[in-house]
């Protein structure tokens, strides 16, 4: 997993032509009905996760398959075509349009920086004033 939904809330149900016509993707390779369900590195891509990859000599070495790939014309080229790649200048910007569209900050009232109530504290501890403590912790 990618995306901590205790940070971010994940929306369901976007597929790579959905994304590709929302980033503005010159072109869309492969199955254009893969379901984005998580986002990762492109060393930890797998089925059904949005990444994004410029370098074909990275590409070649690969064994990426189903998922949703933002890269360049050369990238898709390459990539095994049971992956759905939206074909962009720069993978990079891209990419961030992309998980900007599918994952965004939780609208829920809870803070994502904080100290959660029934955390238990040890007396005496430090907390830098950024930190999150979830439920539950100790």
């Amino acid at each position: 997993m990618g995306i901590d939904r205790d940070f971010y809330h994940f929306a369901s149900g976007i597929d790579a032509a959905q994304l590709g016509a929302a980033i503005g993707a010159n072109e869309i390779t492969g199955p254009s009905n893969l379901v984005v369900t998580d986002i990762a590195s492109f060393d930890g891509l797998g089925p059904a996760m949005l990444g994004y990859q410029g370098d074909t000599e990275a590409i070649r070495q690969a064994r990426v398959t189903g998922a949703v790939i933002v890269t360049t014309a050369a990238g898709a080229a390459v990539f095994d075509k049971s992956n759905s790649c939206l074909v962009v200048d720069s993978p990079k910007i891209g990419f961030a349009r992309a998980a900007a569209i599918v994952a965004k900050p939780r609208e829920d009232g809870l803070q994502t920086t904080g100290i959660s109530p029934t955390a238990i504290i040890a007396a005496g501890t430090k907390i830098h004033p950024a930190a999150t403590i979830m439920a539950g912790m100790r």
